[in-house]
């Protein structure tokens, strides 16, 4: 029996890293075209990849945002 199936995925899709970022998912779309948004992956090839965000670099791009904003 695996352990792993259990725990959470530390990938998130993009309405999901939106929601723990707390912005609309479009949002993400236009950070990602502006280059201004935490990292991210794309899975697959070209036009069908999927954007994945870890949760590691969400965080560490939201804590560089409060570092900047005091």
């Amino acid at each position: 029996m695996s352990t792993t199936t259990n725990l959470p995925s530390v990938w998130l899709t993009s309405p999901q890293a939106a929601a723990r970022i707390g912005v609309h998912p479009m949002t993400m779309v236009n950070w990602r075209h502006k280059g201004i948004g935490p990292k991210y992956e794309k899975l697959g090839p070209g036009k069908a990849a999927h954007t994945r965000y870890h949760v590691d670099e969400i965080d560490k791009w939201m804590r560089s945002k409060k570092a900047n904003a005091a």
